[in-house]
């Protein structure tokens, strides 16, 4: 089993992301399926595990909508792409991964993630 990624790390990837929409928003042909940058991330409540590409990984700031999960130990925040469906997922500091809600005005937590990249 792959090891779990920190959106840190995940970081790296958006660059091969935002290539690969860009082309995609151009209408130029695709090559196959992406692999070295496509993620999986897995949801602790029935077990489902989605592909996903990896777009703007961030640090929270207290300015922005996300700045009330910093007392709740969140660090960083990062936006991943499952075909149409953008899924915010918020990092701790201690590693723990969670997707993000906001609604009301306000974030919530949903629940714990697990992503890795993809193995073919």
């Amino acid at each position: 089993m792959a090891e779990q990624l920190s959106l840190k790390q995940l970081s790296q990837y958006t660059f091969a992301t935002d290539e690969r929409l860009a082309k995609m928003e151009s209408g130029t042909e695709l090559d196959e399926e992406p692999t070295e940058f496509t993620a999986f991330y897995h949801r602790d409540r029935g077990g489902v595990e989605e592909d996903v590409l990896v777009r703007d990984v961030n640090e929270i700031i207290e300015e922005s909508k996300w700045g009330p999960l910093l007392d709740k130990g969140f660090e960083r925040i990062a936006y991943l792409l499952e075909g149409a469906n953008t899924i915010p997922v918020g990092e701790k500091g201690n590693g723990d991964l969670y997707e993000l809600t906001y609604g009301n005005g306000e974030p919530a937590v949903g629940d714990k993630v697990q992503i890795q990249l993809r193995q073919e």
